[in-house]
Formats: structure tokens, sequence, C-alpha cells
């Protein structure tokens, strides 16, 4: 069977663009596939969103719903939102910012930090996730770097 490595792995697979560094890639029938276990994947996506330094994009959100295995009515009662319609319109906006209100967005953030983290102090936890920028632009990457006999990292750029 061929393999291969590539430096720069781009994918959408959770549903937003994501970029894994050095990636082994065997082939399967006419297709090149990934050798990620997108599970793992999926759980440093979790611990890494809130710290991106841009508002979340819907399918951002979506994918933070989906990995809680939350229902649209839990995920806005999570987020202390009084309706799941709230929920639909930010995932409805795709990979365009969700238009969270900034307050809904760093509750969000900290929630999900202290899932993560739950002996983090509530001081840290809101410094750690109140400082992204919401101007910053939607081109803001999240990259994976390392692998599964290291441990998975992360970093925006």
């Amino acid at each position: 069977m061929q393999t291969k490595t590539v430096e720069r792995y781009e994918t959408r697979v959770m549903g937003f663009p994501l970029i894994i560094e050095t990636v082994k890639l065997r082939r399967f029938r006419d297709d090149w596939v990934a050798e990620v276990d997108w599970t793992e994947v999926a759980g440093v996506e979790v611990r890494a969103l809130p710290h991106k330094p841009a508002p979340l994009t819907g399918n951002e959100i979506r994918c933070i719903r989906q990995q809680l295995d939350l229902t649209l009515k839990e995920f806005a009662s999570l987020c202390e939102v009084s309706s799941h319609q709230a929920v639909m319109q930010w995932e409805s906006r795709g990979d365009e910012p969700a238009k969270m209100s900034r307050a809904t967005e760093v509750l969000l953030r900290a929630r999900l930090v202290a899932r993560i983290s739950p002996r983090a102090t509530i001081a840290r936890v809101l410094e750690e996730v109140s400082g992204f920028e919401s101007g910053a632009g939607r081109d803001v990457q999240l990259w994976l770097v390392g692998d599964a006999a290291e441990g998975w990292g992360y970093a925006y750029r």
C-alpha cells in the first residue's frame, strides 16, 4: 500500500477549515486518506476553540455543540440564551462569525475551558478566553501540530 507524508494537510472534516502539519497519507483506491485519529483531533479542537483570537464562526459553534453531544436547546441553556433559535441562527452563519453577543461568547468559551480544566479559577478562565478580538478577520486558521505519539498541540495563524 502506498504512503506519503505531507507537511500541510488542509481539511474541513470537522465542518470548518483545519490545517494539520506533517500528516501521513495512505492511498485507498483512488484517494489519499489521512492516517489520523479524528476523535483525538476533535478533542484538540474543543480545547483550542475557546482560545481562538477571533470570534467563533457558525461552523465552529456547530462543531462544539456536536462534540459536546448537546441538542440545540441544551446548547442554548449552556450559553444562557432563552431559545434554541439563537443557536440555529449562529450555526447558519457557516464560515462567517456567528454574531453572538460578546458576553455570550465569553461565557461559552469560559464554560468550555472549565469543562477541560475543572480546577482552574474563574479569574484565570475569564482572562484566558476574553482576549479575542471582536473585529478580527475570519482568516484566522487553526493549525494542529505534533502527532498522536507526542501529543497534539495547536496554534492559530
